[in-house]
């Protein structure tokens, strides 16, 4: 099965342009690769999407120096989906990548050797959108009989159904409609589609741009899913090879989100200093839309990225439940504690 994008609802309004303008950012330049200075080792992030707000504490991890700190010359490169990510840090294009457990067990079941190392969002962000004046959805009972517009090839529609079977609902009213996801925004507003499934994080931008236009949102982890979404991950041969470097990655990493929940403004500014056109209001709800996703009473208590083998073992049998994954292996291999700090990293 082919791994499919996530961010898709963020390419309404983002040209061509805006993509090779952001370009990637190491140490607030862009030097060619093998350029690193000679006492720190390159590495390259690959994020799932263009930089936005939601990726903020990468941003802010490099302007405040704790990659340098930690001998590390980090570049940040831009993605477009979740599939990117894994092809690229197979092929040694980056060797850490930010993308979600889906793909994490999409990738494996299909022998790809790649490994979540430190789930930031530990909460899922999935959301189903209506309007207030229109279909009104506040519960999933309301689910049945509804029509969602999706992207084509998106899991959403299965983590859906599996939520609604999870709570004892046929999941077999609901029906999916294919849409082009660079106009589901505009099509939800405009009444022409009853409801939409999107993302908390690229649910700001629809809230932004639908003015007086009350929307209803239904969470689905308020709804009983219970599944790690977008973490840190990288190849197991990297993983084996590199070692050090991923742990003093790991931590810095996990230094940023500690610095973008205490002070989200700066994890907006040092984002916007790679992407100037983005929107500032925007920008800052979506920073504070992923530390609430990245902050839980479990991080409270144990550390940002932290893994509870539990929630680990809860999200991978909704996914072997729900997903349709042949080849799908054990759920050992698509995860490792062992590159997170010694010394938890609290929000």
């Amino acid at each position: 099965m082919q791994i499919t994008t996530r961010r898709h609802a963020l390419l309404a309004g983002i040209t061509a342009a805006a993509l090779a303008a952001t370009g990637c950012t190491s140490g607030g330049a862009n030097p060619a690769p093998g350029s690193a200075p000679a006492n720190l080792t390159p590495v390259t992030v690959q994020l799932d999407y263009i930089p936005s707000g939601q990726y903020g504490a990468f941003f802010l991890a490099q302007t405040r120096g704790f990659y340098s700190e930690a001998g590390l010359d980090v570049k940040i490169v831009p993605g477009q989906g979740t599939a990117q990510v894994v092809q690229r840090i197979q092929a040694g294009a980056a060797q850490i990548g930010f993308t979600d457990l889906i793909a994490v067990a999409s990738s494996r079941a299909q022998n790809a050797k790649v490994k979540m190392i430190a789930p930031i969002y530990q909460k899922p962000p999935y959301v189903i959108d209506t309007l207030q004046s229109g279909a009104n959805v506040t519960d999933l009972r309301q689910l049945s009989g509804l029509t969602i517009g999706t992207g084509a090839g998106s899991f959403s529609p299965n983590v859906i159904r599996g939520v609604m079977r999870a709570a004892g609902l046929d999941p077999s009213g609901v029906r999916f409609t294919n849409i082009d996801p660079s106009t589901k925004n505009a099509l939800l507003l405009q009444g022409k589609v009853p409801a939409i499934e999107t993302f908390m994080t690229t649910e700001v931008s629809l809230k932004a741009s639908a003015g007086d236009t009350k929307l209803s949102s239904l969470v689905l982890g308020d709804h009983g899913l219970s599944l790690y979404s977008n973490g840190l991950v990288a190849t197991d041969d990297y993983l084996a090879t590199h070692g050090d470097v991923v742990r003093k990655f790991v931590a810095a990493t996990l230094k940023g989100w500690q610095a973008a929940a205490q002070d989200p403004g700066a994890a907006r500014d040092a984002v916007l200093a790679a992407q100037p056109a983005l929107d500032p209001d925007v920008s800052l709800d979506m920073v504070r839309v992923v530390n609430g996703l990245a902050v839980t009473p479990y991080t409270r208590t144990h550390g940002l990225g932290a893994i509870d083998p539990e929630e680990m073992r809860r999200s991978y049998d909704f996914i072997r439940r729900n997903l349709g994954l042949d080849g799908l292996p054990p759920v050992a291999d698509l995860y490792s504690a062992d590159f997170l700090p010694t010394t938890p990293v609290m929000p």
